[in-house]
């Protein structure tokens, strides 16, 4: 028979392991979804004295990259909010 303490064994069981899949699981798929979000094809563009120009922005040329790129923005702007400043 199931009683009362295997039910909260099994349920801490099932919230730990969800809580440790998600806090992995999301962080790589925001990254996978912002880096494909990123694609920029390499081609020219037409200037505004219609003379051609290289598309200018942001180059994450992988994953592994804009993990990189993702973590440098986030942790930037956390202590920009904590200190009420750029960091120097």
């Amino acid at each position: 028979m199931i009683t009362l303490i295997d039910l909260i064994v099994a349920f801490l069981i099932f919230f730990l392991a969800s809580s440790v899949s998600l806090f992995i699981h999301v962080p790589l798929l925001g990254a996978l979804v912002r880096f494909r979000a990123n694609y920029t094809p390499k081609g020219l563009q037409i200037g505004e004295e219609g003379g051609m120009t290289p598309h200018v922005g942001p180059v994450v040329p992988n994953y592994f990259a804009m993990l990189l790129r993702i973590k440098r923005i986030e942790v930037g702007q956390r202590r920009i909010r904590h200190w009420g400043r750029a960091p120097q």
